[in-house]
């Protein structure tokens, strides 16, 4: 589960310009570099055609809109909380909310994705490009590749508890809600905030920020409100759920 030996191959991947990128300042630009063929990851040859195949390919290759939500959320509401913070990116992609973390001052980031290709082709070589190849020997970026489902019982106590877990889009199949929400409960500090951007529906596969919450509600140890809402009149409306810590006085 754990990557290794892929930062010569994103290096190389980086000078070539094959991934997206993205630059930190007070602003934040994205912009992509070519497309990604899903059957790269052995989704077979009808995925080129599709965002994810379940248990296959979870659809890191693509740029989703809800990552950029979780930075503006980031950027309006925590960006001086960053500083010194521990923070895990779940279901990373293209690992954006993890670099912006950095960029700002975040002492650690842990980087998660389905996908070891995606990690390879696309997460590590946007540390290139933003100018953090420091941070992959270890002492501040990590990075680990398989099920949500066994990411946490295999790392809790080789990870320890975060800060902030931000994850975006991955709860648009109701079989993930439970899976995420044990990898909040188990990586999340007592004071911590996980941030999960997420369109309202996602129609085709029948995840939900409504579903998600109702899952969440059968976690005593975890509540869940929706603090902001994005909607641009031309595509689904998303939404910024917050997950804390229940207290216990």
């Amino acid at each position: 589960l754990v990557l290794a030996s892929t930062v010569d191959a994103a290096r190389t991947s980086a000078a070539a310009g094959n991934t997206s990128a993205i630059e930190a300042g007070d602003e934040l630009m994205f912009r992509e570099k070519g497309a990604w063929d899903a059957t790269a990851v052995g989704a077979g040859p009808d995925a080129s055609s599709s965002d994810l195949v379940p248990q296959v390919y979870e659809g890191g290759f693509k740029l989703w809109e809800c990552a950029i939500d979780a930075i503006d959320y980031l950027q309006a509401r925590h960006q001086e909380q960053l500083y010194g913070a521990r923070v895990m990116d779940l279901g990373c992609g293209h690992a954006i909310p993890a670099i912006y973390a950095l960029r700002r001052g975040a002492t650690f980031v842990c980087c998660q994705d389905y996908n070891e290709q995606v990690l390879c082709r696309v997460t590590l070589p946007n540390f290139f490009h933003n100018e953090l190849e420091g941070a992959l020997d270890g002492s501040r970026a990590r990075f680990f590749y398989g099920d949500w489902g066994s990411f946490a019982s295999s790392f809790a106590h080789d990870l320890g508890k975060f800060d902030f877990i931000i994850s975006a889009d991955t709860v648009y199949n109701p079989q993930n809600y439970d899976k995420v929400i044990q990898c909040i409960d188990t990586f999340l500090a007592e004071n911590g905030v996980a941030i999960i951007a997420a369109k309202s529906y996602y129609f085709g596969v029948g995840g939900s920020v409504d579903g998600f919450l109702a899952a969440l509600e059968h976690n005593e140890r975890l509540t869940g409100t929706v603090a902001a809402i994005a909607e641009d009149k031309n595509s689904n409306i998303r939404k910024i759920v917050i997950v804390e810590r229940i207290s216990d006085t």
